[in-house]
């Protein structure tokens, strides 16, 4: 029947208006923004008769080309379609005469064509879903909504049901939950069910189901009107999925009243602001709904502001663990009744809370008690909109909508919001400006602008440098009546400015997979924080491989060379005259022997990244082998170096524990020395200060409960950390310093820590369980400063609050397994955006050991060493327990001092990188140097000018127009006498790539001017 009705209506649209008559919405979701990077995912469901259209909008200057594949739930691929976007245009599909999907649920792909990976970012698809009321009816549909086409989430997702009926018949409103498989394995979870008391109703089991695979749960409306929340826990949190609820209200004649869908969310706390409004009519119910995810209970600010920024409500509720709290906008912005607009911001004390937070509106006709429309705005802690970004939203006049463009404001500071709006073509059909008032709201009519019965898109940007602003569409279907029928609400996407346009426009404080198609300048990004450089073969790979891949083979442990394992071994004996290459019985380590050996996997082996995560972990847990004797004790310095290198990307909590009782550790910090009855708390300070938690003032700023004190965890944990001590073991099986606990040392009296809070804990405690009484009882706050610092050893060095928050339930949900996390953070928008570009000045293993791998000059080992040692990074030795200004934590990226105190040294290394290498590799046979200079030039015909954006690249250097020009000249012209003040006279001569003379004369003067150019000593 409906299928007919449906069939009627569409018959009285022209072909270009068919697919647009329809296309009415976006997701009903947030107010904030999102950028979705291709190929994404989108949602079908052809129930109820519902009529499925693919939306999209362009945002680039150019067109694109796109493949849509449709896959069933039961995993049917129906034919692909391929269509094409204009550049600022915009196109719809209608799923349903692609495939016969009645009564089928599944997915959609949409990928770009050829060469297009790195325009995806500005391409807002969405799928819309609607519903045709029967012929007669006092309007068009039923219900509508959507959902966007985007990315795959992954870890924890929760989200609000409500079967209650908003217009208080008594009625059901049932609340669908589908869990999506969007990853290409097999999908599990437990989903928790809480009533809203927080008490947990049940569970349900998602068991294995397949890439593509989809399962709906019924939440609240079997038991009748209740409200709560659910929870899903992967069983494994690295697999991408999605949690969708939908809200259908039913009439008592089968018909729908309304539908909206609302997206599982892994919690946040932003104090970015949602939507309120009760629509002029006074017969709006806005609620602000707000649901507390965490295991404690929460207190919260709630600020509501009227439509011009004024504070017209706040409060102070706490919210119980699991529960929910409600507040009603209506009476806050519109205590008359006359109709207004404002926003509601939900400010955290704590900023590592998790909560869901979203208004809802419920609107009705004048004289009838049923809900007519309704629609929810979520908060789901993305990025606000700022000067650096552009935000556009889909523009569809048809069936005589209005599209209002909604802003709030969250920097209280007034804004000028330049807008242009596009029609189906890409042509600009008006532009000009809206003001935003600060903590205020705007509202752009685009209809008003745009051409009746017409689809199209609207951009928005600020120049104002505070802004911080969000924005959704809200599409507006009248009645016959001219009253609201329904009302679709439709976030913005958010495209970020980058660089050059095409680089480096990730979000910075997004954790969502950038795109796979890297530019030259984000792939060299990527393989110098990854593992130090990369040469053109390593940079070209990457392009060719795309970030997926890439960050899949940096993670993947390779086997090392028998080659390189013999030649770091070597290292460790200076004398070579034992068996076993050097690792004889009477082998006498040396410190600078094992800086040689780990230098030698540092710059040749295959596990780049495996490497530079060591250093990060040596620098940590700053201990420095200086305070060990050669001989056996330095065997000591090895194995502590080992254990770092063996669990770099392994599991945290076993590194925490491992170093608790490690021989150096002991030595360095005092726990040799740690008995009962003068306890040491070197230790104690350091596991929680630098290892675990950070330092109070910092870290624990704006925590609801302290993150330890001098008199409380420091003083008990130091007391538990008693009894472990070092000695020489000297018997029939030969010398050896080993570790070991006596008994008689430690105090085995009761100890108690974070007395008066959820974490209060008391008992024996002994050494090992200190590590693990930190992660058990202050999870959330270790994995917030473990994952920020390594956030910023890849990223940059500001990640917001909420971002720390997101990566912590990562590390926290891998069971402490640091490569799920690493893949996360090297995946992420965060990485390329703007923020991260030339963020850092280089630390001197990195200038050095990535200037040896872009140029592919070689070097011995010991003379890398005294190289480094002279930088001021002795590696094996940081100066304190600190460690070294490297980088590697929050808010220094440009404050290492290294460049600044060693700019001679940084200046001798290069020399030295160019001239070494020819007494200590040459020919055997010919005697002639092994590393020939002309294998540096692109090709053996390349201009001079050529030659110099090539070594700019290789080296991810950005030469200003006169140091081209400087350096190009250089390359062409040759010393000929000196004038009578003593100047150096030039002749021309026209650097030919084929003479090795004039490679390795011109070549290695260009080198190092380029590498000592400021924008090559930065990434």
């Amino acid at each position: 029947m409906f299928r007919n009705s449906a069939s009627a209506t569409f018959s009285t649209c022209a072909i270009p208006f068919f697919a647009s008559c329809f296309a009415i919405l976006f997701m009903a979701s947030t107010a904030s923004a999102q950028t979705t990077y291709f190929p994404a995912q989108g949602i079908f469901n052809g129930f109820l008769d519902q009529i499925n259209i693919s939306e999209c909008d362009n945002q680039n200057d150019k067109p694109l080309s796109l493949r849509l594949r449709l896959v069933d739930s039961g995993g049917f691929e129906y034919p692909p379609y391929d269509f094409q976007v204009a550049a600022f245009g915009a196109t719809h599909t209608i799923l349903n005469d692609l495939a016969d999907i009645r009564d089928k649920v599944g997915v959609y792909h949409l990928e770009l064509g050829a060469g297009q990976d790195g325009l995806g970012d500005k391409l807002n698809c969405r799928t819309v879903f609607y519903r045709p009321a029967l012929i007669g009816a006092a309007k068009q549909f039923e219900y509508a909504y959507s959902l966007a086409v985007q990315n795959p989430q992954s870890g924890r997702l929760s989200g609000i049901y409500n079967s209650i009926d908003p217009a208080g018949s008594g009625s059901i409103s049932n609340n669908w939950l589908s869990i999506i498989n969007f990853d290409t394995k097999a999908f599990s979870a437990d989903v928790d069910v809480y009533n809203s008391a927080g008490q947990v109703e049940k569970s349900v089991s998602v068991a294995s189901l397949p890439p593509g695979g989809r399962q709906d749960i019924p939440l609240g409306h079997p038991r009748g009107q209740v409200a709560g929340l659910y929870v899903v826990n992967p069983h494994d949190s690295s697999l991408r999925y999605d949690a969708v609820l939908v809200r259908y209200n039913q009439a008592p004649d089968t018909s729908f009243n309304f539908a909206f869908p609302l997206r599982g969310t892994s919690g946040s706390c932003t104090g970015q602001p949602v939507l309120a409004s009760t629509m002029g009519n006074g017969l709006t119910r806005n609620w602000l709904e707000i649901a507390n995810t965490n295991e404690v209970a929460i207190s919260v600010n709630v600020e509501v502001r009227d439509g011009l920024g004024a504070l017209v409500h706040s409060e102070k509720p706490t919210v119980p663990p699991k529960s929910q709290y409600h507040v009603y906008l209506s009476d806050k912005i519109d205590p008359l009744g006359f109709g207004n607009v404002g926003s509601a911001r939900v400010l955290c004390d704590d900023p590592t809370d998790k909560l869901i937070i979203q208004s809802t509106f419920y609107g009705s006709v004048p004289g009838k008690a049923p809900v007519e429309w309704a629609y929810s705005t979520q908060e789901l802690g993305r990025t606000p909109v700022t000067s650096d970004a552009t935000i556009s939203a889909p523009v569809n006049t048809f069936v005589g909508m209005a599209n209002w463009f909604k802003f709030a404001d969250a920097s209280l500071t007034q804004s000028s919001l330049e807008y242009s709006i596009y029609d189906q073509a890409g042509q600009v059909t008006a532009a000009g400006e809206q003001i935003l008032p600060g903590g205020g709201t705007a509202d752009l009519g685009v209809h008003a602008m745009a051409a009746p019965n017409s689809i199209g898109s609207v951009s928005v940007a600020t120049s104002n440098q505070q802004a911080s602003y969000s924005g959704e569409m809200l599409r507006v279907l009248s009645r016959s009546d001219g009253q609201i029928g329904n009302i679709i609400s439709i976030p913005a996407i958010s495209s970020q400015n980058g660089v050059d346009g095409g680089s480096f426009r990730g979000d910075p404080q997004s954790l969502a997979v950038y795109r796979n198609s890297l530019t030259r300048g984000e792939a060299q990004r990527l393989a110098t924080v990854a593992s130090f450089g990369g040469g053109k073969a390593e940079i070209d790979r990457i392009l060719r491989d795309g970030l997926r891949k890439t960050v899949d083979r940096l993670l993947a442990r390779n086997g090392v060379s028998p080659v390189i394992n013999r030649e770091a071994d070597d290292w460790l004996d200076s004398s070579l005259d034992n068996d076993d290459n050097g690792r004889g019985e009477d082998r006498e380590v040396r410190h600078d022997g094992v800086k040689r050996w780990w230098l030698t996997y540092l710059l040749k082996s295959p596990n780049a990244l495996h490497e530079k995560l060591a250093v990060f972990w040596h620098d940590r847990f700053a201990s420095s082998c200086r305070v060990l004797s050669n001989g056996d004790m330095m065997e000591k310095c090895l194995e502590h170096i080992q254990l770092i290198r063996n669990n770099a990307t392994g599991n945290f909590r076993t590194l925490l524990r491992a170093m608790t009782i490690d021989f150096l550790m002991l030595k360095w910090l005092n726990g040799e020395r740690n008995v009962k009855q003068e306890p040491d708390e070197n230790y104690a300070r350091e596991i929680m200060e630098l290892f675990s938690l950070g330092e109070a003032q910092t870290y624990g700023k704006g925590l609801r409960y302290p993150l330890y004190s001098e008199s409380g965890e420091i003083k008990e944990l130091a007391r538990a950390l008693t009894g472990y001590t070092t000695q020489l073991v000297n018997d029939q099986f030969g010398r050896e310093y080993v570790v070991t606990f006596v008994l008689n040392r430690h105090d085995d009296a009761s100890k108690s820590v974070w007395p008066g809070t959820p974490y209060e804990l008391s008992g024996n405690f002994e050494p090992l369980d200190v590590p693990d009484l930190i992660l058990n009882q202050r999870p959330r706050e270790v994995g917030r400063y473990i994952s920020g610092a390594l956030f910023t050893t890849f990223c940059h060095d500001h990640p917001s609050e909420q971002l720390k928050a997101q990566m912590a339930d990562i590390l926290i949900s891998a069971n402490w397994e640091i490569e799920p996390l690493v893949r996360r953070i090297l995946l992420s928008e965060a990485c390329y955006s703007k923020a991260a570009y030339k963020s850092r000045i280089m630390d001197p293993l990195t200038f050095a050991i990535g200037f040896l791998k872009r140029t592919g000059l070689p070097m011995r080992i010991n003379r890398l060493e005294d190289y480094l040692e002279t930088m001021g990074m002795d590696i094996t030795d940081p100066v304190d327990v600190f460690g070294w200004s490297a980088g590697f934590r929050e808010g220094e990226h440009n404050e290492t001092s290294f460049w600044s105190a060693y700019t001679v040294e940084y200046a001798n290394f290069i020399t030295g990188a160019l001239t070494s290498h020819e007494y200590d590799f040459r020919d055997e046979e010919t005697g002639d140097p092994i590393f020939d200079f002309c294998s540096l030039n692109p090709s053996d015909r390349a201009r001079s000018d050529e030659v110099v954006n090539h070594i700019e690249a290789l080296l991810a250097a950005s030469f200003s127009r006169n140091e081209k020009s400087e350096y190009i000249r250089y390359l062409d012209n040759e010393p000929n006498g000196t004038d009578s003040d003593g100047n150096i006279i030039e002749r021309p001569r026209l650097y030919d790539p084929r003479v090795s003379s004039l490679c390795r004369a011109k070549l290695g003067g260009l080198l190092w001017l380029s590498a000592l150019n400021p924008s090559a000593l930065t990434y």
